[in-house]
Parts: C-alpha cells; sequence; structure tokens
C-alpha cells in the first residue's frame, strides 16, 4: 500500500526468524504479494472501523501486544464492570465471566504498571509512588574461590569437616552467614559475593527500600545547569 511500484514487481515476500536457541534457530515461510495486499486492505478497514467507532473493541489475547492498551476505553469500561461486581453468592456461570475478565484486564493492569513506571523515570513525581533500586538474589562472585577462602578462614578458627554444600552446588551466602556467624564475620562472606542490579522499580512510597533520582529529573537539572552557566 506504501510501496504501489515495489508490490507491482514483488511477487513473493519471504518471512525469516531468527530465534536461538530453539530448533530450528532459523525459520522462514513464503507468502504472495497477493495475501500480503489482502492483509494490507484487511487491516485498514478494521482501523478505519473501529476509529469511527463501526465495529466493537473485542479484548482478547491480543490485547498483550497492542501498544495503546493503557488508553484503550474498552479495557477501562471493562475495569469499571469488574470493579462494580461483588463476590457474593456468584454462580459458576457468573465465576467463569469474572475470570474471563481477569485475563482480558491483567495486560491493561500491565501496560499501566509499565506507562507509570516510564512517567516516573522521565521526572514526573506520582503522589505515594517511589522509584526504587531492584537487585537480584546475592550469590558467589566465584563459587569455588568463596568455598576455598571459606575452607581456610574456618581452619584458622578450629572449625573442621564444615558443611559448606548443598546437594551439588555451595550453599547460599545468606545460610552460610547464618551458620557460620560464630566463626566468621560475615565480612568476609560479603567480600565473596554480588547482588545483581535489576533495573528500577516503582513503587509505594512507604517502600523500605531508599528513593533514586530518576533519570529524567537528573537531565533536567543538568539542562537547567547548562542553560544558567549559558552553553
Amino acid at each position: 500500500a506504501q510501496f504501489p511500484d515495489l508490490a507491482a514487481t514483488v511477487h513473493t515476500y519471504h518471512l525469516v526468524i531468527v530465534q536461538p536457541p530453539f530448533e530450528p534457530a532459523v525459520s522462514s515461510h513464503a507468502i504472495g504479494s497477493a495475501r500480503v495486499q489482502q492483509h494490507t486492505e484487511q487491516l485498514l478497514q478494521t482501523m478505519y472501523k473501529v476509529e469511527t467507532g463501526s465495529a466493537a473493541r473485542t479484548p482478547g489475547d491480543h490485547c498483550r501486544w497492542c501498544p495503546a492498551r493503557a488508553a484503550c476505553p474498552t479495557l477501562r469500561e471493562r475495569a469499571d464492570h469488574a470493579l462494580s461486581r461483588s463476590f457474593d453468592g456468584l454462580q459458576p456461570a457468573e465465576w467463569d465471566e469474572l475470570l474471563l475478565l481477569a485475563d482480558q484486564l491483567e495486560p491493561w493492569c500491565k501496560s499501566v504498571r509499565e506507562r507509570a513506571q516510564l512517567a516516573a523515570e522521565q521526572g514526573i513525581e506520582i503522589p505515594n509512588r517511589k522509584l526504587v533500586r531492584r537487585y537480584g538474589r546475592t550469590t558467589w562472585a566465584d563459587e569455588d574461590q568463596a568455598e576455598n577462602t571459606l575452607l581456610v578462614a574456618l581452619e584458622h578458627a578450629g572449625v573442621h569437616n564444615p558443611i559448606l554444600r548443598n546437594p551439588g552446588k555451595l550453599r547460599t551466602p545468606p545460610q552460610l552467614k547464618k551458620e557460620l556467624k560464630e566463626h566468621i564475620n560475615k565480612d568476609v562472606i560479603d567480600e565473596l559475593t554480588y547482588t545483581p542490579d535489576r533495573g528500577v522499580m516503582l513503587t509505594t512510597a512507604d517502600d523500605k527500600r531508599e528513593a533514586i533520582e530518576p533519570l529524567g529529573g537528573k537531565l533536567k537539572s543538568l539542562g537547567e545547569q547548562l542553560k544558567a552557566s549559558g552553553i
């Protein structure tokens, strides 16, 4: 539709997906230009009907991939309907209806959180919310080195044949901190571990984690400094 000259000369399109580690890692599918043109026309007609209100928006699994789901009026209407329902005395068919609503609204709820976090990262202050740093589970930086270091430290502390391993691997840092607290300073274990940084997340203001300055706020502050300096 956008490239009529190309559509007139191309007879077959090849769709290629590269997705390791699946087998096969590379897959392809050939499709004729007439089918592409037909799909394009159907898509444009559907978009027109939705925009003009002559076609109903039907929530479903496809909502998961829609970038506009947070602003979808149909999903908002369904959310309002779900919130107005009481759980008391529901019949099996009504439970089925509510579960279907929950399935349809989960992508919308996820999108709301994603958009809110994006806004917060850009420096927008949301009441009762703050950005905090997300961390993964503390683990050993080098398991073999950690085991050797702990064995030496325990030997000096007079502890023999300590149980440092769960079946197949070294016990976790929190487990050994608790188990060895009377024999080894926790700083020795801390030096052997690391905690992965998982980025940021938006949470409630009463969360115990320390709030961080959003990137958008830092950029705004930097821009104001540059402006004040005449750069």
